[in-house]
Protein backbone atom coordinates (compact mmCIF):
# COMPACT_ATOMS: atom_id res chain seq x y z
CA UNK A 1 0.00 0.00 0.00
CA UNK A 2 2.78 2.45 0.89
CA UNK A 3 4.54 1.64 -2.40
CA UNK A 4 1.33 2.50 -4.28
CA UNK A 5 1.02 5.77 -2.37
CA UNK A 6 4.62 6.67 -3.25
CA UNK A 7 3.88 6.12 -6.96
CA UNK A 8 0.55 7.98 -6.96
CA UNK A 9 1.95 10.92 -4.97
CA UNK A 10 5.08 11.04 -7.17
CA UNK A 11 7.27 10.77 -4.07
CA UNK A 12 9.36 7.66 -4.79
CA UNK A 13 10.49 5.92 -1.63
CA UNK A 14 10.78 2.36 -2.95
CA UNK A 15 13.29 0.70 -5.25
CA UNK A 16 12.98 -3.01 -6.01
CA UNK A 17 16.68 -3.65 -5.39
CA UNK A 18 16.60 -1.93 -2.00
CA UNK A 19 13.32 -3.56 -0.91
CA UNK A 20 14.43 -7.08 -1.90
CA UNK A 21 17.71 -6.46 -0.07
CA UNK A 22 15.88 -5.31 3.08
CA UNK A 23 13.45 -8.23 3.02
CA UNK A 24 16.30 -10.68 2.35
CA UNK A 25 18.15 -9.40 5.41
CA UNK A 26 14.98 -9.88 7.46
CA UNK A 27 14.54 -13.43 6.15
CA UNK A 28 18.19 -14.28 6.82
CA UNK A 29 18.01 -12.88 10.35
CA UNK A 30 14.79 -14.72 11.21
CA UNK A 31 16.03 -18.02 9.77
CA UNK A 32 19.27 -17.96 11.77
CA UNK A 33 17.95 -16.46 15.00
CA UNK A 34 15.16 -19.02 15.35
CA UNK A 35 17.83 -21.68 15.73
CA UNK A 36 19.61 -19.80 18.52
CA UNK A 37 16.83 -17.93 20.32
CA UNK A 38 17.15 -20.17 23.39
CA UNK A 39 20.66 -18.81 24.01
CA UNK A 40 19.30 -15.35 24.82
CA UNK A 41 16.09 -16.54 26.50
CA UNK A 42 17.77 -18.96 28.90
CA UNK A 43 19.66 -16.37 31.05
CA UNK A 44 16.48 -14.35 31.65
CA UNK A 45 14.41 -17.41 32.46
CA UNK A 46 17.07 -18.82 34.81
CA UNK A 47 17.48 -15.55 36.75
CA UNK A 48 13.72 -15.09 37.13
CA UNK A 49 13.17 -18.67 38.34
CA UNK A 50 16.01 -18.57 40.89
CA UNK A 51 16.60 -14.96 41.91
CA UNK A 52 13.54 -12.79 41.27
CA UNK A 53 12.86 -10.50 44.22
CA UNK A 54 9.07 -10.38 44.16
CA UNK A 55 6.06 -11.24 42.04
CA UNK A 56 3.96 -8.60 40.35
CA UNK A 57 0.26 -9.24 39.75
CA UNK A 58 -0.43 -9.82 36.06
CA UNK A 59 -4.03 -8.70 36.56
CA UNK A 60 -3.03 -5.20 37.69
CA UNK A 61 -3.12 -2.36 35.14
CA UNK A 62 -0.32 -0.64 37.06
CA UNK A 63 1.91 -3.72 36.59
CA UNK A 64 1.45 -3.59 32.82
CA UNK A 65 2.19 0.14 32.71
CA UNK A 66 5.35 -0.26 34.81
CA UNK A 67 6.62 -3.14 32.64
CA UNK A 68 5.77 -1.19 29.46
CA UNK A 69 7.91 1.73 30.63
CA UNK A 70 10.63 -0.61 31.92
CA UNK A 71 10.92 -2.43 28.59
CA UNK A 72 11.21 0.84 26.68
CA UNK A 73 13.83 2.09 29.16
CA UNK A 74 15.96 -1.04 28.60
CA UNK A 75 15.48 -0.79 24.85
CA UNK A 76 16.55 2.86 24.91
CA UNK A 77 19.88 1.98 26.51
CA UNK A 78 20.52 -0.99 24.24
CA UNK A 79 19.74 1.17 21.20
CA UNK A 80 21.90 4.05 22.40
CA UNK A 81 24.88 1.86 23.27
CA UNK A 82 24.50 0.01 19.95
CA UNK A 83 25.18 3.35 18.24
CA UNK A 84 28.03 4.30 20.55
CA UNK A 85 30.08 1.08 20.91
CA UNK A 86 31.69 -0.69 17.96
CA UNK A 87 30.95 -4.31 18.81
CA UNK A 88 27.30 -3.48 19.57
CA UNK A 89 27.03 -1.45 16.36
CA UNK A 90 27.66 -4.75 14.55
CA UNK A 91 24.27 -5.94 15.85
CA UNK A 92 22.46 -2.86 14.52
CA UNK A 93 24.29 -1.33 11.54
CA UNK A 94 22.38 -3.55 9.11
CA UNK A 95 19.13 -1.84 10.08
CA UNK A 96 20.57 1.55 9.10
CA UNK A 97 22.41 0.66 5.89
CA UNK A 98 19.46 1.24 3.54
CA UNK A 99 19.45 4.53 1.66
CA UNK A 100 15.65 4.43 1.52
CA UNK A 101 13.18 4.86 4.35
CA UNK A 102 10.00 2.83 4.07
CA UNK A 103 8.17 -0.09 5.67
CA UNK A 104 10.57 -2.62 4.13
CA UNK A 105 13.42 -0.87 5.98
CA UNK A 106 11.85 -2.02 9.25
CA UNK A 107 12.52 -5.63 8.19
CA UNK A 108 16.29 -5.11 7.92
CA UNK A 109 17.80 -6.91 10.89
CA UNK A 110 21.31 -8.15 11.62
CA UNK A 111 22.17 -11.76 12.34
CA UNK A 112 23.02 -10.73 15.93
CA UNK A 113 20.09 -8.39 16.53
CA UNK A 114 18.67 -10.77 19.18
CA UNK A 115 21.56 -9.63 21.37
CA UNK A 116 19.22 -6.83 22.45
CA UNK A 117 17.29 -9.36 24.55
CA UNK A 118 20.18 -9.50 27.04
CA UNK A 119 19.52 -5.86 27.98
CA UNK A 120 16.16 -6.87 29.45
CA UNK A 121 17.79 -9.16 32.05
CA UNK A 122 17.47 -6.58 34.90
CA UNK A 123 13.69 -6.94 34.53
CA UNK A 124 14.05 -10.64 35.41
CA UNK A 125 14.19 -9.57 39.06
CA UNK A 126 10.42 -9.04 39.00
CA UNK A 127 8.90 -9.52 35.51
CA UNK A 128 7.83 -13.04 34.42
CA UNK A 129 9.07 -14.03 30.98
CA UNK A 130 5.54 -14.31 29.52
CA UNK A 131 4.83 -10.67 30.37
CA UNK A 132 8.21 -9.64 28.98
CA UNK A 133 7.45 -11.34 25.65
CA UNK A 134 4.15 -9.48 25.33
CA UNK A 135 5.84 -6.10 25.83
CA UNK A 136 8.93 -6.75 23.69
CA UNK A 137 6.68 -8.02 20.89
CA UNK A 138 4.55 -4.88 21.12
CA UNK A 139 7.70 -2.72 21.14
CA UNK A 140 8.91 -4.41 17.94
CA UNK A 141 5.54 -4.28 16.17
CA UNK A 142 5.06 -0.62 17.08
CA UNK A 143 8.34 0.31 15.44
CA UNK A 144 7.27 -1.22 12.12
CA UNK A 145 4.74 1.47 11.18
CA UNK A 146 6.98 4.44 12.03
CA UNK A 147 9.31 3.57 9.12
CA UNK A 148 7.46 5.80 6.68
CA UNK A 149 7.85 9.19 5.01
CA UNK A 150 4.12 9.61 4.43
CA UNK A 151 3.02 10.40 7.99
CA UNK A 152 3.79 13.92 9.16
CA UNK A 153 4.00 15.26 12.70
CA UNK A 154 1.29 14.07 15.09
CA UNK A 155 0.74 17.10 17.29
CA UNK A 156 0.79 16.53 21.04
CA UNK A 157 1.78 12.86 20.59
CA UNK A 158 5.21 14.07 19.44
CA UNK A 159 6.02 14.94 23.07
CA UNK A 160 5.48 11.40 24.36
CA UNK A 161 5.65 8.80 21.58
CA UNK A 162 8.32 7.82 19.10
CA UNK A 163 6.64 8.93 15.87
CA UNK A 164 7.53 8.60 12.16
CA UNK A 165 8.91 12.14 12.31
CA UNK A 166 11.25 11.33 15.21
CA UNK A 167 12.36 8.05 13.67
CA UNK A 168 13.13 9.66 10.31
CA UNK A 169 15.65 11.80 12.18
CA UNK A 170 17.11 8.67 13.78
CA UNK A 171 17.72 7.06 10.36
CA UNK A 172 19.16 10.18 8.76
CA UNK A 173 22.86 10.75 8.09
CA UNK A 174 22.63 14.51 8.03
CA UNK A 175 24.99 15.83 10.72
CA UNK A 176 22.10 17.02 12.89
CA UNK A 177 20.50 13.53 12.81
CA UNK A 178 23.47 11.50 14.04
CA UNK A 179 22.94 9.63 17.36
CA UNK A 180 19.47 10.99 18.07
CA UNK A 181 16.03 9.61 19.03
CA UNK A 182 16.76 6.12 20.37
CA UNK A 183 13.36 5.39 21.92
CA UNK A 184 11.27 2.38 20.93
CA UNK A 185 7.66 3.34 21.61
CA UNK A 186 8.35 6.38 23.80
CA UNK A 187 10.45 9.49 23.19
CA UNK A 188 10.52 10.60 26.82
CA UNK A 189 13.91 9.01 27.60
CA UNK A 190 15.53 10.88 24.71
CA UNK A 191 14.14 14.10 26.16
CA UNK A 192 15.39 13.16 29.64
CA UNK A 193 18.91 12.08 28.59
CA UNK A 194 19.63 14.74 25.97
CA UNK A 195 19.44 12.69 22.78
CA UNK A 196 16.24 14.17 21.36
CA UNK A 197 16.18 16.00 18.04
CA UNK A 198 13.06 17.25 16.27
CA UNK A 199 12.75 16.96 12.50
CA UNK A 200 13.58 20.16 10.63
CA UNK A 201 12.84 21.42 7.12
CA UNK A 202 16.20 20.11 5.88
CA UNK A 203 15.82 17.13 3.55
CA UNK A 204 16.90 13.96 5.32
CA UNK A 205 19.34 11.64 3.54
CA UNK A 206 19.23 8.07 4.84
CA UNK A 207 21.87 5.39 5.40
CA UNK A 208 25.22 5.02 7.15
CA UNK A 209 28.47 6.99 6.91
CA UNK A 210 30.25 6.03 4.74
CA UNK A 211 27.51 4.36 2.64
CA UNK A 212 27.68 0.58 2.25
CA UNK A 213 27.31 0.61 -1.57
CA UNK A 214 26.50 -3.09 -1.86
CA UNK A 215 23.49 -5.42 -2.12
CA UNK A 216 25.42 -8.31 -0.59
CA UNK A 217 23.53 -9.32 2.58
CA UNK A 218 26.57 -11.14 4.00
CA UNK A 219 28.89 -8.18 3.48
CA UNK A 220 26.27 -5.99 5.15
CA UNK A 221 26.50 -8.16 8.28
CA UNK A 222 30.29 -8.56 8.15
CA UNK A 223 31.81 -5.28 6.96
CA UNK A 224 31.84 -3.53 10.33
CA UNK A 225 33.45 -6.56 11.96
CA UNK A 226 36.22 -6.25 9.37
CA UNK A 227 36.49 -2.53 10.18
CA UNK A 228 36.96 -3.28 13.90
CA UNK A 229 39.65 -5.87 13.13
CA UNK A 230 41.51 -3.44 10.86
CA UNK A 231 41.19 -0.70 13.49
CA UNK A 232 42.60 -3.00 16.15
CA UNK A 233 45.52 -4.11 13.96
CA UNK A 234 46.35 -0.51 13.03
CA UNK A 235 46.50 0.63 16.67
CA UNK A 236 50.08 0.86 17.99
CA UNK A 237 49.59 -0.27 21.59
CA UNK A 238 47.97 -3.38 23.02
CA UNK A 239 45.74 -1.14 25.10
CA UNK A 240 44.33 0.51 21.96
CA UNK A 241 44.01 -2.84 20.20
CA UNK A 242 41.92 -4.26 23.02
CA UNK A 243 39.91 -1.06 23.27
CA UNK A 244 39.01 -0.95 19.55
CA UNK A 245 35.75 -2.94 19.88
CA UNK A 246 34.69 -0.63 22.72
CA UNK A 247 35.35 2.62 20.86
CA UNK A 248 32.63 4.47 19.01
CA UNK A 249 31.93 3.76 15.30
CA UNK A 250 33.44 7.15 14.46
CA UNK A 251 36.86 6.27 15.89
CA UNK A 252 39.70 6.02 13.37
CA UNK A 253 43.46 5.62 13.65
CA UNK A 254 46.25 6.44 11.24
CA UNK A 255 50.00 6.88 11.67
CA UNK A 256 49.97 10.62 10.94
CA UNK A 257 47.16 11.90 13.15
CA UNK A 258 46.86 9.03 15.62
CA UNK A 259 43.50 7.95 16.99
CA UNK A 260 40.55 10.33 17.03
CA UNK A 261 36.83 10.58 16.50
CA UNK A 262 35.89 11.90 13.07
CA UNK A 263 32.90 14.18 12.75
CA UNK A 264 30.27 13.43 10.12
CA UNK A 265 30.75 15.70 7.12
CA UNK A 266 27.89 17.58 5.47
CA UNK A 267 25.70 15.86 2.90
CA UNK A 268 27.60 15.89 -0.39
CA UNK A 269 31.04 15.51 1.17
CA UNK A 270 33.42 12.67 0.27
CA UNK A 271 32.31 10.18 2.92
CA UNK A 272 28.71 11.36 3.08
CA UNK A 273 27.53 11.63 -0.54
CA UNK A 274 23.96 12.37 -1.48
CA UNK A 275 23.89 10.04 -4.50
CA UNK A 276 22.33 6.63 -3.86
CA UNK A 277 23.92 3.32 -4.78
CA UNK A 278 21.78 2.18 -7.70
CA UNK A 279 23.58 0.17 -10.44
CA UNK A 280 21.47 -0.10 -13.56
CA UNK A 281 19.94 -3.50 -14.37
CA UNK A 282 17.05 -4.27 -16.76
CA UNK A 283 13.60 -3.88 -15.20
CA UNK A 284 12.85 -7.49 -16.11
CA UNK A 285 15.71 -8.66 -13.88
CA UNK A 286 14.44 -6.57 -10.95
CA UNK A 287 10.92 -8.01 -11.28
CA UNK A 288 12.36 -11.51 -11.63
CA UNK A 289 14.37 -11.15 -8.39
CA UNK A 290 11.31 -9.85 -6.55
CA UNK A 291 9.21 -12.81 -7.72
CA UNK A 292 11.95 -15.30 -6.84
CA UNK A 293 12.32 -13.73 -3.39
CA UNK A 294 8.65 -14.41 -2.65
CA UNK A 295 9.14 -17.99 -3.83
CA UNK A 296 11.90 -18.27 -1.20
CA UNK A 297 9.55 -16.88 1.46
CA UNK A 298 6.94 -19.50 0.55
CA UNK A 299 9.56 -22.23 0.82
CA UNK A 300 10.63 -20.89 4.21
CA UNK A 301 7.07 -20.86 5.56
CA UNK A 302 6.55 -24.53 4.63
CA UNK A 303 10.03 -25.64 5.64
CA UNK A 304 8.98 -26.89 9.07
CA UNK A 305 6.72 -29.49 7.41
CA UNK A 306 9.67 -31.09 5.62
CA UNK A 307 12.07 -33.81 6.82
CA UNK A 308 15.17 -32.50 8.60
CA UNK A 309 17.54 -33.23 5.69
CA UNK A 310 15.27 -31.36 3.30
CA UNK A 311 15.02 -28.45 5.77
CA UNK A 312 18.79 -28.14 5.70
CA UNK A 313 18.77 -28.17 1.92
CA UNK A 314 16.07 -25.47 1.80
CA UNK A 315 18.07 -23.31 4.21
CA UNK A 316 21.13 -23.68 1.97
CA UNK A 317 19.03 -22.82 -1.09
CA UNK A 318 17.70 -19.67 0.57
CA UNK A 319 21.23 -18.62 1.60
CA UNK A 320 22.39 -19.03 -2.00
CA UNK A 321 19.28 -17.28 -3.34
CA UNK A 322 19.60 -14.07 -1.38
CA UNK A 323 23.27 -13.85 -2.37
CA UNK A 324 22.33 -14.37 -6.01
CA UNK A 325 19.70 -11.61 -5.92
CA UNK A 326 22.29 -9.17 -4.58
CA UNK A 327 24.80 -10.18 -7.24
CA UNK A 328 22.19 -9.63 -9.97
CA UNK A 329 21.30 -6.20 -8.57
CA UNK A 330 24.98 -5.24 -8.43
CA UNK A 331 25.34 -6.40 -12.04
CA UNK A 332 28.33 -8.56 -11.20
CA UNK A 333 29.65 -10.33 -14.30
CA UNK A 334 29.27 -13.79 -12.79
CA UNK A 335 25.75 -13.14 -11.41
CA UNK A 336 23.78 -14.89 -14.20
CA UNK A 337 25.97 -17.98 -13.81
CA UNK A 338 25.34 -18.00 -10.03
CA UNK A 339 21.61 -17.73 -10.74
CA UNK A 340 21.75 -20.62 -13.21
CA UNK A 341 23.43 -22.73 -10.52
CA UNK A 342 20.74 -21.69 -8.04
CA UNK A 343 17.99 -22.75 -10.44
CA UNK A 344 19.65 -26.14 -10.76
CA UNK A 345 19.38 -26.45 -6.96
CA UNK A 346 15.71 -25.50 -7.20
CA UNK A 347 15.12 -28.17 -9.86
CA UNK A 348 16.86 -30.74 -7.64
CA UNK A 349 14.67 -29.73 -4.70
CA UNK A 350 11.56 -30.09 -6.87
CA UNK A 351 12.65 -33.58 -7.86
CA UNK A 352 13.28 -34.56 -4.23
CA UNK A 353 9.85 -33.27 -3.20
CA UNK A 354 8.26 -35.26 -6.01
CA UNK A 355 10.05 -38.43 -4.86
CA UNK A 356 9.18 -37.78 -1.20
CA UNK A 357 5.50 -37.33 -2.04
CA UNK A 358 5.59 -40.33 -4.40
CA UNK A 359 4.46 -38.27 -7.38
CA UNK A 360 4.35 -39.87 -10.78
CA UNK A 361 7.29 -38.21 -12.49
CA UNK A 362 5.40 -38.26 -15.77
CA UNK A 363 2.45 -36.52 -14.14
CA UNK A 364 1.44 -33.26 -15.84
CA UNK A 365 1.97 -31.29 -12.60
CA UNK A 366 5.59 -32.41 -12.40
CA UNK A 367 6.16 -31.59 -16.04
CA UNK A 368 4.58 -28.19 -15.48
CA UNK A 369 6.93 -27.55 -12.54
CA UNK A 370 9.99 -28.58 -14.55
CA UNK A 371 8.78 -26.49 -17.48
CA UNK A 372 8.43 -23.45 -15.23
CA UNK A 373 12.03 -23.68 -14.13
CA UNK A 374 13.19 -24.18 -17.72
CA UNK A 375 11.45 -20.92 -18.52
CA UNK A 376 13.34 -19.33 -15.63
CA UNK A 377 16.62 -20.57 -17.12
CA UNK A 378 15.67 -19.15 -20.50
CA UNK A 379 14.77 -15.88 -18.82
CA UNK A 380 18.18 -15.59 -17.21
CA UNK A 381 19.96 -16.51 -20.43
CA UNK A 382 17.95 -13.79 -22.18
CA UNK A 383 19.35 -11.20 -19.79
CA UNK A 384 22.92 -11.62 -20.95
CA UNK A 385 22.72 -7.99 -22.06
CA UNK A 386 23.68 -7.84 -18.42
CA UNK A 387 27.29 -8.25 -19.47
CA UNK A 388 27.18 -5.11 -21.58
CA UNK A 389 28.00 -2.21 -19.24
CA UNK A 390 26.04 0.99 -19.70
CA UNK A 391 28.54 3.65 -20.74
CA UNK A 392 28.98 7.36 -20.57
CA UNK A 393 28.63 9.21 -23.83
CA UNK A 394 31.00 12.16 -23.90
CA UNK A 395 30.36 14.86 -26.46
CA UNK A 396 33.49 16.76 -27.40
CA UNK A 397 33.23 20.24 -28.85
CA UNK A 398 36.99 20.60 -29.41
CA UNK A 399 38.08 18.13 -32.18
CA UNK A 400 41.60 18.12 -30.80
CA UNK A 401 40.36 16.46 -27.61
CA UNK A 402 38.29 13.75 -29.31
CA UNK A 403 41.04 11.13 -29.29
CA UNK A 404 41.82 11.80 -25.62
CA UNK A 405 38.37 11.09 -24.20
CA UNK A 406 37.84 7.57 -22.81
CA UNK A 407 34.65 5.52 -22.55
CA UNK A 408 33.70 5.41 -18.89
CA UNK A 409 31.44 2.69 -17.36
CA UNK A 410 28.21 4.21 -16.04
CA UNK A 411 28.80 3.29 -12.39
CA UNK A 412 31.96 5.37 -12.50
CA UNK A 413 30.66 8.05 -14.85
CA UNK A 414 30.40 10.94 -12.43
CA UNK A 415 33.52 10.08 -10.46
CA UNK A 416 35.72 9.25 -13.44
CA UNK A 417 34.51 12.06 -15.65
CA UNK A 418 34.91 14.62 -12.92
CA UNK A 419 38.52 13.58 -12.33
CA UNK A 420 39.52 13.18 -15.98
CA UNK A 421 37.66 16.10 -17.52
CA UNK A 422 37.78 18.68 -14.76
CA UNK A 423 39.90 21.15 -16.70
CA UNK A 424 38.07 20.58 -19.97
CA UNK A 425 34.62 21.00 -18.44
CA UNK A 426 35.72 24.25 -16.86
CA UNK A 427 36.45 25.62 -20.33
CA UNK A 428 33.13 24.31 -21.74
CA UNK A 429 34.91 22.03 -24.22
CA UNK A 430 33.20 18.87 -23.00
CA UNK A 431 29.60 17.91 -22.29
CA UNK A 432 28.82 14.66 -20.45
CA UNK A 433 25.66 12.59 -20.93
CA UNK A 434 24.93 9.28 -19.22
CA UNK A 435 23.34 6.43 -21.16
CA UNK A 436 21.70 3.66 -19.15
CA UNK A 437 19.96 1.74 -21.91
Amino acid sequence: AEACISVVSNKPSYRINDSVNSMSLGLLSDMIQKRFSALVVFPYKYIYEHYHLFDIPSTSLLSWVVVFVGVDFCYYWFHRLAHEINFLWVTHIVHHSSEEYNLSTALRQALLSNFAQLFYIPLALFVPIQMLFVHTSFNTLYQFWIHTRFVGKLGILEYVLNTPSHHRVHHGRNPYCIDKNYGGTLIIFDRLFGTFQAETEEEIVYGVVPPLRSWNVYWDNWHHVKHIIKLSLASPSWFDKVLAPWRGPGWYYNAKSGGRYLSVGPIGSKFNPKEKFNPYVPVSVSIYCLAQYFCCVKLYLFMELMPFSMQMFVMFLILVSIYSFGALFEKLKYAPLVELGRLCLVAFLGYQVAVHLAWNLTDWSTLLSVGMWMLCVLFIVSTFEFYEPACAEIQVDDPKMASKVPTIPSNDTLKGAEKYLKAAAASNKVRLNTKTD
